[in-house]
């Protein structure tokens, strides 16, 4: 009996989602479906990035950007829509010409919107950009070069992340060496991995809502795949999705609860609760002070 049969996971595979297309209910477009020389040549890809976006017209944009102003002809870009209705689609055709496929259909989630996308994908690398997210100056290039010096089927890297907030400003830096075994700093927006990892470990579990990258990396991690990690911050995470919300302490609690038992599992999810507390009391306390007091105490260098 595998590890995902004894803890009842519903990991889908990449063959799984060979029917994404059949579905009559969607839109598509991109460079692929134009048929761009450069699109088409799936052996020339060395990078998928992906977007996933639901109702995300207030980041969007940033994103994309942050995206297209490092994109080059080994990369290509997708993006993932679960069917918005604010004028997300608007903003992407706006930047149809620097987009290798998209598609708006309704999903299950943010991380089978994730699978989709990686279903679709040709690069030998992917990394998942949310919506709100960023990618740092330089974080393709240098991602990019560290995967050319160390090559493996089941590469693996990740980085500190830069917390942004709402606005854009900077927050604060979250450290990988910041970590233990049980509820590490896993840092999935910083991620770059193989495509392999995915085809060989299965893909997301979409049984968690926001947390399922965190149960993905302890699967990961516990099937002996090792991460190294970038000499600086490779993504920034805004402080507004689905992740900040007490769903994710509940998860993450049934999450280690299955992989280590319900002491360590309740002992994890006081300490996540506490965390989540402070911060928004002393948010709220400071109100734009907090900001002007970090940043003399922790000045942002990450552009």
């Amino acid at each position: 009996m595998n590890n995902d049969t004894a803890r009842n996971f519903n990991r889908k595979t990449i063959g799984d989602y060979s029917d994404t297309l059949c579905c009559p209910f969607y839109e598509i477009g991109g460079q692929r479906v134009k048929g761009s020389k450069s699109s088409k040549d799936k052996f020339k890809k060395k990078l998928s990035i992906i977007t996933v976006v639901y109702n995300g017209v207030k980041f969007l944009e940033d994103a994309i950007k942050s995206v297209i102003s490092q994109k080059t002809d080994e990369i290509e870009y997708l993006i993932i829509d679960a069917g918005s209705k604010d004028g997300t689609l608007d903003i992407i055709r706006r930047y149809e010409e620097h987009i290798d496929l998209w598609l708006s259909q309704e999903d299950k989630g943010i991380y089978d919107a994730f699978n989709k996308g990686i279903y679709l994908s040709r690069g030998e690398l992917i990394k998942l950009v949310n919506a709100d997210d960023l990618l740092v100056k330089d974080s393709i290039k240098m991602a990019c070069q560290y995967y050319d010096k160390n090559k493996s089927k089941h590469f693996a890297l990740y980085s500190d992340l830069v917390i942004i907030d709402k606005h854009g400003q900077y927050d604060c830096t979250w450290h990988l060496a910041r970590t233990s075994k049980i509820f590490p700093n896993f840092l999935h927006p910083t991620w770059y991995i193989s495509k392999n990892i995915y085809s060989d470990f299965g893909l997301y579990c979409t049984d968690f809502e926001v947390s399922a990258d965190y149960e993905y990396y302890l699967h990961l991690t516990l099937n002996g795949i090792k991460f190294a990690q970038a000499n600086s911050p490779l993504a920034k995470f805004r402080l507004n999705g689905a992740s900040t919300s007490f769903r994710g302490v509940l998860e993450v609690f049934q999450i280690n609860k299955l992989y280590f038992g319900p002491g360590a599992a309740l002992q994890v999810a006081i300490k996540h609760a506490l965390i989540k507390i402070f911060s928004r009391l002393l948010r709220t306390a400071l109100g734009t002070k907090y900001h002007r007091i970090k940043s003399i105490f922790i000045p942002s260098k990450i552009k």
